[in-house]
């Protein structure tokens, strides 16, 4: 979505640099260029997101002041907020795939199909990660750690930019 469709919405829709108007505290905000952005966020298949239940105090407050900074769509927001809907359909569709692959008399090739489409989900295409990638990757738990460990170019494009 480029940024005159974002100018278009309510301010309530708005995300990003176009809702956080000159707020910024450095000290709070979780940067997408830091290597372990991810860690910080939870995404319910509502398609909210939340803070790690599995972070410290202090790195839970990080997330909590990013996500209401940018408007990403925590549980205080309005469930009809647009990138709310968006992730919840990304994620209702993956969850969806995930369980149909999966077949419970040969876990073997479940793994492996859900390992290929975890591939297809998780890798770059021309340098881009797919829209919602970490919520993408917290639906394949083991799996999707275990494609991005091994596979160069997922690496190359998530932790390119780390400190």
């Amino acid at each position: 979505m480029d940024s005159d469709s974002l100018q278009q919405f309510a301010l309530a829709d708005r995300f990003g640099g176009h809702y956080k108007r000159g707020e910024y505290d450095a000290q709070l905000f979780v940067s997408p260029l830091e290597s372990d952005c991810q860690k910080f966020f939870s995404y319910e298949l509502t398609g909210k997101v939340k803070p790690s239940p599995s972070l410290l105090s202090s790195d839970q407050q990080r997330a909590e002041y990013t996500i209401t900074l940018l408007n990403l769509g925590s549980s205080q927001t309005n469930q009809s907020h647009y990138l709310v809907l968006k992730r919840r359909k990304i994620l209702e569709e993956t969850n969806r795939i995930i369980n149909e692959l999966l077949d419970e008399t040969d876990l073997e090739q479940s793994r492996e199909a859900i390992r290929n489409f975890a591939e297809m989900e998780l890798c770059s295409i021309n340098d881009k990660l797919n829209h919602f990638w970490s919520a993408r990757y917290q639906q394949f738990t083991s799996v999707g750690l275990e494609v991005v460990e091994t596979t160069h170019e997922v690496k190359e494009v998530v932790w390119s930019n780390s400190p």
